[in-house]
């Protein structure tokens, strides 16, 4: 895991523990199921262990890590449940803030995600994951600033921490990319003709995308997911 950044002036040194930490997981820079020592991450973090003790009881609480006595601390493998409750807000939520910015768009607006897509289609193919990921948060961002409503942008923001672990493996399988790209094309295509139908209808069937990978993701990778009797 790379060392830590500094934190942001004013920030307590546990929030930006936390922060580093939750992107970790999320990327997958931390793969489920990796033994996380409190020593190591003081070292990687240059922090005391209060700190990020304090961090990992936070990530503890949103059940990306599990602190087992006399075991240690893990991070939490992905539990399918989670994902399909957090990507059935999401989805209500996408769909409603797709039909508002097909109301609202504006030219600058269509040709700012116009380019959010052409620069995935360019990282596509240069096969630069990182950035891809990033632009793809950065394209639904932008729906949700043109839907002007930025409750629901924090509330997306904080669900798809469950979803996103499972979205960035199906990153790593390259037939996936051509997918998502298609339907943020199709998404932009309804707001560009100010459809909101066809822009929920869009947006819908891109959040359905969790329901169509899981299956093969966890064929592909068994020691990632928590076993369903588990």
């Amino acid at each position: 895991m790379a060392s830590i950044l500094p934190a942001k002036v004013g920030q307590r040194a546990s929030d930006a523990a936390f922060e580093h930490l939750r992107e970790a997981i999320v990327s997958l820079e931390l793969p489920p199921g990796s033994a996380l020592s409190d020593r190591d991450l003081c070292e990687t973090l240059n922090m005391s262990r209060t700190p990020v003790r304090e961090a990992l009881l936070r990530l503890a609480n949103l059940g990306l890590v599990e602190i087992r006595p006399q075991a240690g601390t893990f991070v939490s493998r992905i539990r399918m449940e989670e994902v399909l409750e957090a990507n059935f807000i999401r989805r209500e939520l996408e769909g409603a803030c797709a039909r508002e910015a097909a109301k609202l768009i504006t030219d600058g607006q269509r040709n700012e995600l116009m380019f959010l897509i052409d620069q995935q289609k360019l990282d596509h193919s240069a096969k630069n994951l990182k950035v891809f990921s990033r632009l793809d948060i950065e394209f639904h961002s932008a729906i949700h600033t043109i839907a002007g409503n930025a409750m629901c942008r924090t509330i997306i923001r904080d669900v798809r921490v469950f979803v996103d672990r499972l979205r960035n493996l199906s990153l790593n399988r390259s037939a996936d990319l051509p997918e998502i790209i298609a339907d943020h094309l199709a998404i932009a295509s309804a707001l560009a003709k100010g459809d909101p139908d066809g822009a929920e209808s869009a947006m819908n069937r891109h959040m359905d995308r969790v329901h169509r990978v899981a299956e093969a993701l966890i064929k592909q990778y068994p020691e990632y997911f928590e076993k369903a009797d588990a």
